[in-house]
């Protein structure tokens, strides 16, 4: 025990000093030095020079290379959560969803018939309507369960959207089929009429897109920057005139060993490199989602203020900007914070 912590003990107080959060850099004279030399060479700004040293939590570092590995550009800042985010979070830690009869228990439809699948495509939501006699639209709010795992047979997919017009017609609208255990790769739809269950809390968030949108973030966002078309849209969402991927669409950034943490550390690192095959103008912003797929609205209107990101954009960022030609890399490093 520390002698501030003993202290506070005998006098029947204990008082602890909670740990800093990450940071990038710090104030060493070889870090500084070598930063330095990047803003002299034009690779780092100011901003960022003193952003990675600035004790905040959640921090971003973005990394841009050439075809031959010279590197280009620096940015460092960090990001902001989201309302879904902390929606999201809650259910992760305490359970959920919050309702007078489902409490933290999630939902299990014990009938195998009656339930019809709507396959999720590139662009458009996937349905789940379940016509047996279930949960009611008092019990099951609109879009209440996003962010919670749906588990069909074998396969499990992130709820995106959920709505009930009564007590025998309920739909679940989700992003994508996975197997268990593997949630980088889209497998084919399962068949109809199988049971199901909704788990609370069951959908991490281990995927990051990218945006040349300029415009500022906020926290009742559900897309980066809160754009859904236009040049500025996420990059290969499939928005309007949204940019092509051209290497730099949304993936699945906890592959080939990008996610890692210390243990007894209050932090995580997820990380992924995106490799450029077109001309990019202005990268500036990226998001962290708990779905790959950019699901559409087919339903009138369901999923307009909620999982439009595909699944839930819990954090969002926005950094100097960087423009990038086909053969460069970004690498993009985020580090939550808890």
């Amino acid at each position: 025990m520390s002698a501030r912590a003993s202290l506070g003990a005998r006098r029947g107080i204990l008082e602890v000093t909670p740990a800093r959060p990450f940071r990038f850099r710090d104030e060493s004279p070889e870090q500084v030095r070598d930063d330095l030399d990047l803003i002299r060479q034009g690779i780092l700004t100011r901003h960022d020079f003193h952003a990675a040293r600035s004790w905040r939590a959640n921090p971003v570092r973005v990394e841009v290379r050439d075809r031959h590995g010279r590197l280009k550009a620096v940015r460092y800042s960090h990001n902001l959560r989201t309302n879904d985010g902390i929606n999201w979070q809650a259910r992760q830690m305490g359970g959920g969803p919050s309702s007078t009869t489902l409490a933290a228990a999630g939902f299990r439809q014990t009938n195998a018939a009656n339930n019809a699948i709507t396959a999720p495509t590139g662009t458009t939501v996937g349905i789940l309507t379940d016509t047996n006699a279930n949960i009611t639209s008092a019990t099951a709010a609109l879009n209440q369960f996003i962010g919670c795992l749906l588990v069909y047979g074998n396969l499990c997919a992130h709820i995106v959207g959920n709505s009930a017009s009564g007590a025998s017609s309920v739909k679940w609208y989700f992003d994508q089929w996975f197997a268990a255990g593997d949630f980088s790769t889209s497998v084919a739809a399962p068949a109809a009429n199988l049971v199901y269950s909704i788990i609370p809390g069951g959908s991490p968030a281990f995927y990051v897109g990218l945006s040349t949108n300029s415009g500022a973030q906020a926290a009742t966002d559900h897309l980066i920057g809160g754009v859904t078309s236009g040049a500025s849209a996420e990059i290969g969402s499939g928005l309007a005139t949204a940019p092509a991927a051209n290497g730099l669409g949304r993936v699945f950034a906890a592959a080939a060993n990008n996610w890692s943490h210390t243990a007894g550390t209050a932090n995580y690192v997820l990380k992924n490199v995106f490799t450029a095959s077109g001309t990019f103008t202005a990268v500036q912003q990226c998001g962290m989602f708990t779905g790959f797929v950019l699901p559409g609205d087919t339903e009138g209107g369901d999923l307009t203020n909620a999982g439009q990101g595909g699944g839930v954009m819990v954090f969002q960022n926005s950094f100097s900007s960087v423009n990038m030609i086909s053969g460069d890399t970004l690498t993009l490093t985020w580090t939550p914070s808890y």
